[in-house]
């Protein structure tokens, strides 16, 4: 079950990248709607996406609210995130941290350009994933 659940979202996921791209082709140069599709996701999406692994690990079906068993007092903690919460918290996640990463690497005397965003998201996101390998061994 989870697993076709999982080939939905990448089919979704792709739909919506392909109707993405077609809409910004329409618009600007190929090369460009490329960069501005997948710099997108990149820099507003995947950031928080692997964030949300970090705090909250589990991924739970939405079925979880349908059953009508109470809730025992043990566990008041849910215990993930179903997928329509984890990217709404990706997008929420990427869209603060990322600006303050920027913001204080410009403070620290670095200039804003296309290259210094690409760099610091991908620290940010090499950053995130070796602390979910890290979390993930111990």
């Amino acid at each position: 079950m989870a697993d076709r659940q999982m080939l939905m979202m990448g089919g979704i996921i792709l739909i919506i990248l392909a109707i993405a791209f077609g809409i910004a082709r329409v618009w600007f140069v190929p090369f460009q709607a490329f960069r501005i599709v997948f710099g997108t996701l990149f820099t507003v999406f995947l950031p928080g996406f692997i964030l949300s692994y970090i705090f909250f690990p589990e991924t739970t079906s939405i079925t979880r609210f349908e059953d009508s068993t109470p809730v025992s007092s043990e566990s008041d903690a849910l215990p993930g995130l179903d997928w329509i919460e984890r990217i709404t918290l990706a997008f929420a996640l990427s869209l603060s941290v990322v600006p303050l990463v920027i913001y204080i690497s410009n403070r620290l005397g670095l200039p804003i350009t296309t290259i210094t965003v690409m760099g610091l998201t991908a620290g940010v996101v090499v950053a995130s994933v070796a602390v979910l390998f890290i979390k993930s061994y111990k």
